[in-house]
């Protein structure tokens, strides 16, 4: 028998098509309301060009609810959500208590927070990771005035950043599989980049 556990997912992982794309396939998925915390796009992503992404924060306070969607998952979903979480290096795992939408059921469910040294309250989201928000909300038929508050978040505006010009002689060529035996090289439109030297936060 398959064991499962509820995860709430209340940014991207509302969205069933993002859950798909890291390998997790939900067996049922609800809404559910998570009462004293509230939403807040202030952890930094890893790339700068990408803004704050969601996070939720407790603040004791009864009027403040984060509106989200419980998945009912088998416990071999942990260890992807683990990994596209960035558990330990920009989120911590943590169990919450949330309701369904009438109020009447309540449920131990695993979510994500951001750790301290990644959080940036200047941060917004990015266009492109606020659309998926907001669809997951309105897949999950979240109520309008949720999904409206969402629609309003400003979002991050990039920087000018310099254009990338590749060297005009090639050093070394790689085929996936030379690719595969370099850890530490990362491929980007065609070309290879050494990231051993790459901020300490990119370790992950």
């Amino acid at each position: 028998m398959q064991l499962n556990f509820r995860y709430f997912g209340y940014g991207s992982n509302m969205n069933l098509s993002s859950l798909n794309a890291k390998g997790v396939q939900p067996y049922t998925s609800r809404k559910a309301e998570l009462t004293g915390w509230r939403l807040r796009f202030n952890v930094e992503h890893f790339f700068k060009h990408e803004g704050g992404v969601g996070n939720i924060e407790y603040t004791g306070d009864p009027n403040h609810k984060v509106i989200g969607v419980v998945h009912q998952l088998p416990d071999s979903a942990l260890p992807l959500l683990d990994e596209a979480e960035a558990y330990g290096y920009g989120y911590d795992r943590i169990e919450v208590a949330v309701r369904d939408q009438a109020g009447n059921t309540e449920y131990i469910a695993t979510t994500y927070i951001g750790m301290p040294e990644f959080i940036n309250n200047s941060c917004k989201p990015s266009r492109r990771y606020l659309n998926i928000v907001v669809n997951g909300a309105r897949q999950a038929n979240l109520n309008d005035a949720y999904i409206r508050c969402l629609e309003t978040t400003k979002t991050h505006k990039n920087k000018a950043y310099p254009v990338f010009h590749a060297p005009k002689h090639i050093e070394s060529s790689f085929t996936e599989q030379s690719l595969q035996q370099n850890p530490l090289y990362t491929a980007l439109y065609g070309h290879v980049f050494n990231m051993q030297h790459a901020r300490k936060r990119h370790e992950f």
